[in-house]
């Protein structure tokens, strides 16, 4: 997801990008349309559109603001320079979105643009740590991609020095462990974990979990992965990470897996798995399911 701050700039250049009255197909006269970025606009339906719903919520948080007209204006027009910067389509459509989604949130009042402005601060220090310690990329990308649809309250809630998705706990020394949530599924999370030293400018070592699955005849299978999904519990009395990994909803068979971090490498301390069943089986706790033999 694209962020596009609002740009402090001379007054000078401000007043070649004065915002036009809504006429035609887009949120301006495209019988006008000059720049190559109008004339795309106006070229394509989708475009187009997104321009007539940005003009309309533009509209709004002028009328919202009767004493801040002005303000708000600039703030068009500084994102004015930074939409026709665009080098494609896929970026003027982040762009549009994350503009109409302020002008939104500048209609509703002054509570809703500092609600938007912790959720931006909130994902700006995510993402500087994800450049700091270089967690998968897919798990960001996924993060990203989800934090699309997650609401203002959600995301502005990690806004008081915390990572949205991040927690970050203290090993021996300086060493520290982040579990970085990647996305939310039905029933449990797929996360990521980085082991770093504490002052270290340079990236974090991805930690490597193991994940193991055992069929109804009983035999196991076990396969490494960067990025894994289920419930991780991290003990700050032992310094182990517990993560439970559930193959169904009703959390009756699946993987508990406990890892240690002596010396700062990550290895399986004990693992337990259970098979799924089709038939009306008691359940069993995964605290009860099966050992597995770990090396």
């Amino acid at each position: 997801m694209r962020v596009f701050p609002a740009l402090i700039l001379p007054a000078f250049l401000a007043i070649f990008a004065v915002p036009r009255a809504p006429a035609g197909a887009a949120g301006f006269d495209c019988a006008k349309a000059a720049t190559p970025i109008e004339k795309r606009i106006c070229a394509d339906p989708a475009l187009s559109a997104l321009d007539d719903q940005l003009t309309a919520a533009y509209k709004a948080a002028l009328a919202a603001a009767p004493s801040g007209r002005e303000a708000v204006k600039a703030d068009q027009r500084a994102w004015l320079i930074t939409r026709d910067a665009c080098p494609d389509d896929a970026c003027l459509k982040d762009s549009y979105a994350d503009r109409t989604r302020v002008l939104t949130d500048a209609a509703k009042g002054p509570g809703a643009n500092a609600n938007s402005a912790r959720v931006t601060n909130a994902l700006k220090r995510r993402e500087a740590l994800y450049q700091r310690l270089k967690w998968p990329g897919e798990c960001e990308e996924e993060f990203q991609d989800e934090a699309k649809n997650e609401t203002s309250d959600e995301l502005a809630s990690a806004d008081e020095g915390g990572v949205p998705g991040v927690a970050v706990y203290p090993l021996a020394g300086k060493t520290r462990l982040a579990v970085v949530t990647c996305g939310l599924a039905a029933y449990q999370t797929s996360f990521c974990a980085v082991l770093f030293d504490e002052g270290a400018s340079g990236p974090g070592k991805a930690v490597t979990f193991t994940e193991y699955g055992r069929d109804p005849s009983g035999k196991v299978e076990a396969a490494r992965t960067e990025m894994t999904g289920g419930l991780p519990e991290f003990d700050s009395k032992t310094g182990t990470l517990t993560v439970l990994s559930m193959a169904r909803g009703v959390g009756d068979c699946g993987c508990l897996v406990v890892y240690g971090f002596d010396g700062g490498t990550p290895r399986v301390l004990s693992a337990k798995a259970q098979a799924c069943f089709d038939d009306d089986r008691p359940f069993v706790e995964p605290e009860n399911w099966p050992p597995v033999k770990t090396p």
